[in-house]
C-alpha cells in the first residue's frame, strides 16, 4: 500500500494513520487471488466439456437408479420363489414316502389278522358237520352275535364274563380291540370293554397296572387273568374255560406273579413283530434295538416308520423310547440327540447306530 495515496498521511496523528500491510500479508493476498482465478477457470472448462458430451439429467439419473433397484429386487424375489418351491416339493416327497411305508406296514398287519381269522373260520367250519350239529350248537350258544358292551364304574357290579381293561393311548390295546370284539360275536359268554377313564375304580379294585389286561369275572370267584396270544380263537377258547382250569382260581395274585404276566405279554408283543413302547419302570428289561426319540423332532418322525417296518421283519426285539416317558433312561444312556438308535445287550456296552435309517440297514444292524 502506497502511503502517498493519502494526501494527509503524514499530517495525521500517528494513532489516526491507517496500518500498512506487511510483505507476508501481500504475498498471501496474491496467492488467494491466484487460487480463486484458477478455480473459476476450472469451473468454466468443466461446464464447457460437460455440455459437449451426452449426460443424464437429474430426472434421468434417478430413473436409472430406480430401474437397477427394481431389477435387483425381481432377481431376489425369483430366487426366493424357486427356493420355496423346492422346499415344498421336498416336504411333499417325504410325506408320500412316509405314507407309503405306513401303508405297507398296515397291509402286513391286516394280512396277519386276516390269516388268523381265516384259520379260526376254517376250524369253525370243520367242526360244523351236518345240519343236526349246527342246530345243536345254535341252541347252546343263543347269545352269539352280541357285541362287546362298554362298562363303567356305575354298572361294574353287574359284570359277569370276559372283560378287557384298556386305554385309548395304548397301541397294544388298539391292536387287540378288533379281535376282542370279533370274539364277542362268536363266543357264548358276554364280553365287556372297560376304558381307563370310565372304570378307574374297577381297575383299582382288580389291581390293573398294564394295558390291555383281560380277565374273566364270575361272582363269588377269583378273577381269571388271560395270558395267551390276542387272536380271536384264543379269546373264544378262554371264554369257554371253567374256573377250575384257570391257574389263578386257587391262589391270590401276588406282585411277583403279575410282573411275570406282564413280562409274558411283552414277550408275546415282541413275537408279533411290533416295536414296543418302553418307560422308565420297564426300560431295564430291554434286550434288543432301542430308538430314543422325541415327538417334536422331525428327524424322529421321518425315521419311525422305517424303524417300525424293520421291527416287523427282524428277528430281534425293537423298542421305542419317547423323551417324556423315559427321561431317566435317556440320562443313563447319555442321549443328547434325536433320534438315537442303540443296540442293548445285558452285560455288554451299548452299541450306537450311526448309518442311514433305512429298513434293510436297521435289520442288518440288529442281527449282526
Amino acid at each position: 500500500m502506497d502511503p502517498f495515496l493519502y494526501d494527509d498521511y503524514y499530517y495525521r496523528p500517528r494513532y489516526m494513520r491507517p496500518r500498512l500491510p506487511t510483505k507476508a500479508e501481500e504475498r498471501a493476498a496474491r496467492i488467494i487471488f491466484i487460487v480463486w482465478c484458477v478455480f473459476i477457470v476450472g469451473i468454466i472448462i468443466f461446464a464447457i466439456v460437460d455440455s459437449t458430451t451426452v449426460s443424464y439429467g437429474p430426472t434421468q439419473k434417478k430413473q436409472a437408479k430406480q430401474k437397477m433397484k427394481k431389477q435387483t429386487w425381481q432377481q431376489k424375489r425369483q430366487t426366493w420363489k424357486e427356493n420355496w418351491q423346492r422346499w415344498v416339493e421336498e416336504q411333499k416327497s417325504k410325506k408320500r414316502d412316509n405314507q407309503s411305508q405306513r401303508g405297507r406296514a398296515s397291509q402286513q398287519g391286516q394280512q396277519g389278522q386276516a390269516s388268523q381269522q381265516g384259520q379260526a373260520s376254517q376250524q369253525g367250519q370243520a367242526s360244523q358237520q351236518g345240519q343236526a350239529s349246527q342246530q345243536g350248537q345254535a341252541s347252546q350258544q343263543g347269545q352269539k352275535g352280541k357285541e362287546a358292551v362298554h362298562i363303567h364304574d356305575g354298572n361294574a357290579d353287574q359284570v359277569e364274563g370276559v372283560v378287557m381293561f384298556y386305554a385309548d393311548w395304548c397301541g397294544h390295546s388298539r391292536n387287540a380291540q378288533p379281535n376282542f370284539e370279533q370274539a364277542a360275536k362268536e363266543a357264548a359268554v358276554p364280553f365287556y370293554l372297560a376304558e381307563k377313564k370310565n372304570a378307574a375304580k374297577m381297575m383299582q379294585k382288580h389291581n390293573v397296572n398294564a394295558y390291555p389286561t383281560i380277565m374273566k369275572l364270575t361272582p363269588g370267584e377269583e378273577p381269571q387273568q388271560y395270558t395267551g396270544d390276542r387272536s380271536v380263537q384264543s379269546f373264544v377258547d378262554f371264554a369257554k374255560k371253567t374256573a377250575k382250569k384257570v391257574r389263578w382260581s386257587d391262589q391270590v395274585e401276588t406282585k411277583r406273579e403279575m410282573r411275570q404276566e406282564r413280562r409274558q405279554d411283552r414277550q408275546q408283543g415282541r413275537q408279533q413283530g411290533k416295536a414296543q413302547h418302553m418307560y422308565d419302570h420297564n426300560a431295564h428289561e430291554m434286550n434288543g434295538v432301542a430308538m430314543f426319540y422325541a415327538d417334536w423332532c422331525g428327524h424322529s418322525r421321518n425315521a419311525q416308520p422305517s424303524f417300525e417296518q424293520a421291527a416287523l421283519e427282524a428277528a430281534v426285539p425293537f423298542y421305542l423310547v419317547e423323551e417324556k416317558n423315559a427321561p431317566q433312561t435317556m440320562r443313563k444312556h447319555n442321549v443328547r440327540g434325536y433320534p438315537t438308535i442303540v443296540k442293548l445287550t445285558p452285560g455288554q456296552q451299548p452299541v450306537e447306530y450311526n448309518s442311514d435309517r433305512t429298513v434293510q440297514s436297521l435289520i442288518k444292524f440288529a442281527e449282526q
